[in-house]
């Protein structure tokens, strides 16, 4: 049978710390997935917003002539 355990950690001089509350639970070989999170300081904003946009219900765009303000 497969179990899935999920956790957070820092790797330390190449190693991945099992939290104790799984180390009963891993015994023999396993498949290890690692899913690297982003610097919040490598983000920009404009890159986030761009990525995740935030809707906002009474939002009407421009129109071309608004814009370039010609009538």
């Amino acid at each position: 049978m497969n179990t899935t355990i999920e956790f957070r950690a820092h790797i330390k001089d190449g190693f991945i710390e099992i939290p104790a509350e799984y180390r009963d639970e891993i015994k023999g070989s396993v498949k290890v997935v690692l899913l690297t999170e982003e610097s919040v300081k490598d983000v920009s904003i404009i890159e986030s917003l761009l990525n995740l946009p935030h809707a906002v219900g009474s939002f009407t765009p421009l129109t071309r002539t608004e814009i370039y303000g010609r009538e």
